[in-house]
């Protein structure tokens, strides 16, 4: 089974992929609340939730694909007020396909200024384009 790498342009890091295709699953890592300006929503737990939705879509755009295709999805917050925000995002965006999910209060995160990171695995029959 081969393996392809997504990186959308100016998501691209040294030594970590944004999303990983291994047949027709995709490993996406973990999205935060960053932009080609920096980080967005400092304090605003609903602004960085968008932000990492919006952050997420580019990613499986890169593959080929789109939020539709999201079987799993990990919320990590780095604190329960921070929650609804998540809670009502992934209502909104999810209804109709209602994914796994699983949600988990951590100590922090990789930065101070973020609040919620969010991971997902997505599936699409026949995998997706070359990256």
């Amino acid at each position: 089974m081969a393996r392809r790498n997504f990186d959308p342009p100016g998501m691209r890091y040294d030594a970590v992929s944004q999303a990983v295709a291994v047949g027709e699953m995709l490993i996406l890592s973990g999205q935060v609340s960053i932009d080609a300006s920096g980080v967005v929503g400092v304090g605003d737990a609903a602004a960085q939730v968008a932000q990492c939705f919006a952050n997420i879509g580019l990613v499986l755009g890169e593959a080929g694909g789109s939020l539709d295709d999201i079987a799993k999805l990990t919320c990590y917050a780095t604190a329960p007020s921070h929650l609804p925000a998540y809670f009502e995002a992934r209502t909104r965006l999810f209804a109709d396909r209602r994914p796994a999910s699983t949600t988990i209060i951590v100590g922090a995160l990789a930065y101070p200024e973020f609040l919620i990171e969010i991971e997902a695995i997505a599936y699409r029959a026949g995998g997706w384009q070359s990256g």
